[in-house]
């Protein structure tokens, strides 16, 4: 028996012969590894630039509207006059649950509001923080009429998602792994967009609503998170994309 090759475990080192095939088995492992860890990674699609400044609350003071669903509208500085001078930010409450109890009767109202933004391309949403959000602001002065743009007829494949989860909350949330926690979102309030991808990675998002303008969240669950194809009208109302369109019309996409 060649006694340099018998390895006994109490011992403190391996026998040389014994030590070599252990470090050559053990690169050979971390290279495979690396090597599946690196075609893995290849694999991801990137996150989405969605944000969610968690713990960190701002005013904004503006103008509210409850329809389609709750909004604050800011003016923007230095806009002049220009037609859609206007930023719109959608209002939500924490959790998955709507505004719409909270901006109720205020329609029109300018009122300082405090929560916590979330913002994805350009889209913004405030949640508002749970005691004392709004603070409706005495003024003579009249708010601004909502700039509405028709822009007309189209049929468009996509996906439905929550736009709170989507726009920050989440990362990612999009798909059928996030299908049961849009559903609740919606269920408790918050307000459906309809994604659109282009082929260059773009995203295109629009508040979906009814054919007459009225709040879909519920009767769109059975389409969420899978795509679908949606024919309806698109208008521009200040700063935000609306898609009006009725759920009996949607069809799934192969």
């Amino acid at each position: 028996m060649n006694e340099d090759g018998f390895y006994i475990g109490y011992h403190p080192s391996a026998p040389p012969a014994h030590a070599r095939r252990l470090r050559g088995v053990s690169i050979g492992l971390v290279v495979i590894g690396l090597i599946l860890a690196a075609g893995l990674a290849s694999q991801q699609v990137p996150f989405v630039p969605a944000v969610f400044e968690v713990g960190t609350e701002r005013e904004w003071t503006g103008w509210l509207r409850e329809e389609p669903v709750p909004i604050l509208v800011v003016a923007l500085p230095g806009e002049g006059d220009h037609p859609f001078a206007l930023s719109s930010y959608l209002l939500v409450g924490s959790g998955k649950h709507g505004a719409r109890d909270a901006v109720e009767g205020l329609h029109g109202q300018l009122a300082r509001v405090r929560g916590t933004l979330i913002h994805l391309d350009g889209q913004t949403m405030i949640e508002l923080t749970s005691d004392g959000a709004i603070a409706a602001l005495d003024t003579a002065e009249d708010g601004p009429i909502a700039r509405r743009e028709a822009i007309g007829r189209v049929t468009l494949q996509g996906e439905i998602v929550d736009s709170k989860c989507h726009f920050g909350v989440m990362n990612p949330a999009t798909g059928k792994v996030h299908r049961a926690c849009a559903a609740r979102c919606l269920s408790g309030g918050i307000p459906p967009v309809f994604l659109v991808r282009g082929e260059d990675g773009g995203r295109l998002h629009l508040l979906l609503t009814g054919a007459d303008g009225r709040s879909i969240g519920r009767d769109v669950l059975d389409w969420v998170a899978e795509p679908i194809e949606v024919t309806g009208h698109v208008e521009r109302i200040d700063s935000l994309l609306v898609l009006r369109a009725e759920p009996d019309t949607f069809s799934r996409v192969p």
